[in-house]
């Protein structure tokens, strides 16, 4: 990692807040993977709308010339968690069909990003329980 933006207690400390907000407990690999990113700069929360930010690693130029810098996640809805689950138990067609709903980009799009993007992305659902 290049030299963070955000010291390590720092970036500890917020996410713990998060994890008080949402009433969630994080195993440490879990926890280390969102600390880096949040240690980068490439991971926030809007503590209001309840809506993270994930700076992608490599922005996505899409098909009609638009750049795709970052994602908004936001906090499934029971609906979204039944249809991500519908007629497939594979892990990760849940998590595309998951990530999709909540980020509002088709997975098409979510194919296209780096796993590492994708995997704090996915990381982050389960903030919300």
């Amino acid at each position: 990692m290049s030299d963070p933006k955000i010291a390590r207690e720092v970036a500890e400390k917020e996410i713990e807040s998060w994890c008080d907000q949402f009433e969630c407990v994080l195993d440490d690999g879990i926890g280390e993977r969102l600390t880096l990113a949040v240690m980068a700069g490439r991971l926030s929360l809007d503590v209001e709308s309840e809506v993270f930010t994930l700076k992608l690693r490599k922005p996505l130029t899409l098909e009609n010339g638009e750049i795709l810098a970052e994602l908004k996640i936001e906090g499934p809805t029971f609906r979204q968690q039944q249809a991500a689950t519908k007629g497939t138990e594979e892990v990760n067609e849940i998590s595309a069909r998951m990530l999709s709903a909540v980020t509002g980009q088709p997975t098409g799009i979510l194919d296209r990003l780096q796993m590492k993007d994708i995997n704090t992305a996915v990381t982050l659902i389960g903030f919300f329980g």
